[in-house]
């Protein structure tokens, strides 16, 4: 009787140790199929901002890309802008404002490296097409950008910006870094918003 209790007792844990083993399997292959989905996600993401940068890339192909003037000279800087017609493809901006004055539309963005302050007129069909496709609730949004720059302004130091009013909008503050930073306006020609 004992052997057979006892044998009870070890097919009864066998049973429950398997169950266990059971639920366990589940739950991991569910944080797997999830991890999996979130990876197919963010790969999906990756392919879209990579073929719309892509499709900016070869409808403007003379255009700058900002990546190639890091560490650069302003001069040189210059030069390879115009060298390529003052066309400057910026890959990843942030938008940081948009603003209309006398009935024209302007877009403020920033880009970290190197560091760039942009404010582009944006033409009316542009115009449009931004406001539709981006949220008056969005922040802080992304974008891949062709831009005509019509000027640009070296800054040593690191630019601090601030609205003031709708006409002084650019405050600089000039810290103890060496690196330089440049204020660009110009014509927004192209962009596509990113998604992350």
């Amino acid at each position: 009787m004992k052997k057979l209790l006892f044998a009870i007792i070890l097919i009864l844990g066998a049973c429950t140790s398997n169950k266990e083993s059971l639920k366990k399997q589940e739950i991991q292959t569910q944080q797997s199929d999830s991890e999996q989905q979130k990876n197919a996600k963010d790969e999906l993401t990756r392919n879209r901002n990579h073929s719309l940068t892509m499709n900016l890339i070869e409808r403007f192909p003379s255009a700058l890309r900002t990546d190639s003037i890091q560490d650069k000279f302003t001069y040189y800087f210059q030069y390879l802008l115009k060298k390529s017609s003052n066309l400057l493809l910026i890959e990843d901006a942030n938008i940081k404002d948009i603003e209309e004055i006398d009935g024209k539309v302007f877009l403020l963005v920033y880009n970290d490296d190197p560091a760039i302050v942009g404010r582009f007129l944006v033409n009316s069909q542009l115009s449009i097409r931004l406001l539709q496709e981006l949220k008056p609730t969005d922040i802080d949004k992304d974008c891949c950008l062709v831009a005509k720059v019509n000027e640009i302004v070296p800054i040593r130091g690191g630019p601090a910006v601030y609205e003031k009013s709708l006409n002084d909008f650019v405050h600089i503050s000039f810290a103890s870094t060496s690196s330089t930073s440049y204020f660009i306006n110009g014509e927004l020609i192209d962009f596509y918003l990113l998604t992350y």
